[in-house]
C-alpha cells in the first residue's frame, strides 16, 4: 500500500495509513481506526520487517488500548468567540473578569485571555489535533519556519496517532488538552467533565512523560464549573484573541488579512491543523508577525 503511494507520487516524504472497518466508519467522532501507521520515505525499505518483528514505533493497533466510551456526541461547532454558560450574575462576573484579563494580560483565576500587552509577543495555537492528512505537513512548515506552537489535543485523536504527538514534542512544540471526545462541557456532570480532562491528561503524559498545563474547551463553550474543575486538575483554561477563521477555508488572502488586522501584543492566535487555507497561509502569517517585530511563541512562553 505505501509502496504504491510512493510510486504514484515520488515527491511524497511520508505516507500515513488509517484502516477502518467499512461498516463502522463514522468520520469525526465515529469509531477509531483498527490500525494506523506512518511510513517516512527513509523507512520505506525497512518498516515492513520492523512491523513484522513488532518493533516498529510508528504504528498503533486499536485493540491495544481501550478508550473511555461514554455516550457523548462530539461537538461540531467551531471555536469563534468563547461562549459562557451560567446565570446572569455569573455571566456579568465573567465579562468583568474577561475585560480585566484582556487589559492586563496573564493568568487570572486559572484562565488566560491574553499575554502581556507590554511585549510584542504572540502565541500560536492549533486546535483539534492531530489529523493524519494534514498534521505532518503542518509540522514540516513549522520546522522550516523555525516556529513553535501550542497544540490543543483531542485525546481520541492522540490515542490513534501517538507517534504524531511524539513528533510534535521532538519538534519543541507544546502539548495541551482539548478533551478526550471534543464534547460540549457545560452540560456534563462534574464526573464527566473530570473524566474528559483526566483521560486526556493521562494519555498525553503517558506519551511525553510531562504534566499537561493548558486546556481549551471545545467550541469555546465553558462555565465557571468547567474552569474550576480544570484548575483543580492543574490546568489553565486558555482562550484566544485572534481567530482568522481558517477552518472555513475562506481563501488564503482572507486568512492573512484577518490575521494581520487582529495582531497585537500578547495575542493568542487560533488555527487548526486540518484547514488547507490556514496551512497555505501559515508562512506568510509568520512573516507578517516577524516583520512587525513580534516574537511568535507557545502559550507557555507567553505566560513566562
Amino acid at each position: 500500500m505505501t509502496a504504491a503511494s510512493y510510486r504514484a507520487d515520488p515527491g511524497l516524504a511520508e505516507v500515513d495509513v488509517s484502516v477502518y472497518r467499512a461498516g463502522d466508519y463514522g468520520g469525526f467522532g465515529g469509531p477509531l481506526p483498527l490500525l494506523t501507521l506512518s511510513v517516512p520515505r527513509s523507512r520505506q525499505a525497512t518498516y515492513a520487517a520492523a512491523l513484522k518483528a513488532g518493533s516498529y514505533e510508528r504504528v498503533w493497533v486499536g485493540d491495544r488500548a481501550a478508550a473511555p466510551a461514554p455516550k457523548l456526541t462530539p461537538l461540531q461547532d467551531l471555536e469563534r468567540l468563547p461562549i459562557f454558560a451560567g446565570t446572569r450574575a455569573a455571566l456579568l462576573a465573567e465579562k468583568l473578569e474577561q475585560q480585566k484579563g484582556l487589559q492586563t494580560g496573564g493568568i487570572r483565576g486559572g484562565k488566560l485571555y491574553r499575554g502581556s500587552p507590554l511585549r510584542r509577543q504572540v502565541a500560536l495555537t492549533f486546535d483539534d489535533v492531530p489529523h493524519p492528512m494534514y498534521f505532518p505537513l503542518l509540522l514540516d512548515v513549522l520546522g522550516r519556519e523555525k516556529a513553535h506552537a501550542t497544540f490543543f489535543i483531542i485525546g481520541r485523536n492522540a490515542q490513534a496517532y501517538p507517534y504524531f504527538i511524539l513528533d510534535l514534542i521532538r519538534g519543541g512544540h507544546e502539548v495541551a488538552n482539548h478533551t478526550f471526545h471534543h464534547v460540549r462541557l457545560p452540560g456534563l456532570s462534574d464526573a464527566q467533565i473530570t473524566a474528559e480532562l483526566q483521560s486526556t491528561n493521562a494519555l498525553i503524559s503517558g506519551i511525553n512523560g510531562q504534566p499537561v498545563r493548558y486546556f481549551r474547551p471545545p467550541g469555546g463553550r465553558y462555565s465557571a464549573r468547567v474552569t474550576r474543575i480544570a484548575e483543580g486538575l492543574g490546568l489553565t483554561t486558555v482562550f484566544w484573541t485572534d481567530d482568522p477563521g481558517d477552518f472555513q477555508n475562506p481563501g488564503v488572502e482572507t486568512v492573512e488579512a484577518r490575521f494581520a488586522r487582529h495582531l497585537h501584543p500578547g495575542g493568542i492566535i487560533l488555527l487548526h491543523d486540518n484547514a488547507p487555507d490556514g496551512l497555505a497561509a501559515l508562512p506568510d502569517l509568520l512573516n507578517v508577525a516577524r516583520q512587525q517585530g513580534y516574537v511568535v511563541d507557545t502559550v507557555g512562553d507567553l505566560t513566562r
